[in-house]
């Protein structure tokens, strides 16, 4: 149903990468529709990931959980969701 958040998890499975804008999709789908906590998806992508760096996972998540002071959250997080 969602080809494009399958195609990029499958990826990130099989390869341990996934670009970085699949990655912003799978993580807001996860997010926002799933309602997976986005400190269990930071975990599973860090533990995941071949290019894993603690800082920048962290922070990718937060912002699209918008639980952070990031003054992008206003703006590039709005596009993944629903809600606009």
């Amino acid at each position: 149903m969602y080809p494009m958040v399958d195609a990029g998890m499958r990826c990130l499975w099989a390869t341990g990468w996934i670009h970085q804008s699949v990655r912003m999709v799978t993580a807001s789908f996860l997010v926002e529709y799933l309602g997976v906590s986005w400190v269990e998806g930071a975990r599973w992508y860090h533990d995941t990931l071949v290019d894993a760096d603690v800082a920048i996972n962290a922070m990718m998540w937060q912002v699209l959980c918008r639980c952070t002071v990031h003054p992008s959250r206003y703006f590039s997080v709005r596009i993944f969701s629903s809600n606009l």
